[in-house]
């Protein structure tokens, strides 16, 4: 199976060339209230699930969202949603095409960091639309009953905060977005890099990707689709990447 990262011919070119994915501090991200939403969200499911008196949830969501403050937590986008006109309109007029069992068993990143993982998001309306028994948070119910009600309180907390991540509001959901999500601790020394955005200076981290993973390139709709295609097959071709295709989408252009 596929999964693509959509950006613009530069960033492809980097990424190529030097075999590593930003991921950016979740703070950051186009909207941080997301994340906190995916906080809540969950700490209102495990409430649900455990009967929690309205104190108790209240004091739940007050520790995760604390917690969610003290992490340095990174993030960067992938999706199942291959040659999708939003998609080209949103993010840039370029696709990497990757091997997504690959990526997802090879990714990760220099030094020491807390966890890492590709996360498969999911769209809930309602805390009720959030199962906890699916693979991403299947460990939840039984961390709260081992370390929240227990001496390590923290620990369910900090797992809890983490698998929020995967929460996106439902009107994304076309994306099917996955999300490489690595956590560091303050002991971690995976090098933090910063770029600047409009006079900010954004942290990031660099995700390690090997060759294997990458399948193909796709040129997104446009005027220049045709200018963008032939810049990418010389790109490739003198970096000798033979084993890369280009490929144009099939959307027509309609201005």
């Amino acid at each position: 199976m596929n999964i693509y990262q959509y950006t613009d011919l530069n960033a492809a070119k980097n990424i190529l060339s030097t075999g590593r994915l930003w991921a950016t501090h979740y703070r950051y991200l186009n909207d941080k209230s997301e994340v906190v939403h995916g906080v809540e969200i969950l700490v209102d499911s495990v409430a649900d699930e455990k009967k929690l008196s309205e104190v108790g949830r209240r004091c739940m969501k007050e520790n995760a969202l604390s917690r969610l403050d003290e992490l340095n937590i990174f993030v960067s986008s992938l999706c199942l949603a291959g040659d999708e006109l939003t998609m080209w309109r949103t993010y840039g007029k370029c696709a990497i095409v990757f091997d997504m069992s690959l990526i997802t068993l090879a990714i990760t990143c220099d030094g020491s960091f807390r966890q890492n993982s590709v996360m498969s998001c999911i769209y809930p309306k309602s805390p009720g639309d959030v199962a906890l028994s699916s693979p991403g948070f299947l460990s939840l119910p039984l961390l709260y009953e081992e370390y929240f009600l227990g001496l390590f309180k923290e620990r369910f907390i900090s797992s809890l905060v983490y698998s929020s991540i995967a929460i996106k509001h439902p009107s994304f959901y076309t994306e099917q977005e996955h999300r490489v999500v690595v956590s560091l601790e303050n002991a971690d020394n995976t090098p933090i890099f910063y770029r600047d955005r409009n006079g900010i200076k954004v942290p990031y981290i660099e995700l390690v990707l090997p060759q294997s993973c990458i399948r193909a390139v796709v040129i997104g709709p446009g005027e220049d689709q045709d200018d963008l295609a032939l810049d990418m097959d010389q790109f490739l071709a003198s970096n000798r990447f033979d084993h890369l295709k280009v490929y144009k989408s099939s959307i027509p252009f309609t201005g």
